[in-house]
């Protein structure tokens, strides 16, 4: 198994989406995609992402939520 690390440190929505997507195909078991700061309302955006792309789409729930969004990344 190799090790990954996604740390997405986006504040608008097209932004964190496109990271999350362009990682996505690199992940391997076991590893981790991080999202910097959804929670806070200058990240206009950055928590939809989120909700809509890794919640709802991918069907993973968080092991943390703040200060970051931490999932464990499925290949």
């Amino acid at each position: 198994m190799g090790a990954f690390l996604s740390h997405i440190d986006r504040d608008i929505r097209a932004a964190v989406a496109y990271s999350y997507d362009a990682s996505k195909p690199f992940a391997a078991d076991g590893g981790y995609v991080v999202f910097d700061d959804p929670l806070y309302s200058s990240c206009i955006g950055a928590r939809e992402v989120v909700e809509d792309l890794r919640i709802r789409r991918d069907r993973m729930n968080a092991e943390q939520v703040f200060p970051h969004f931490v999932f464990r990344a499925r290949a």
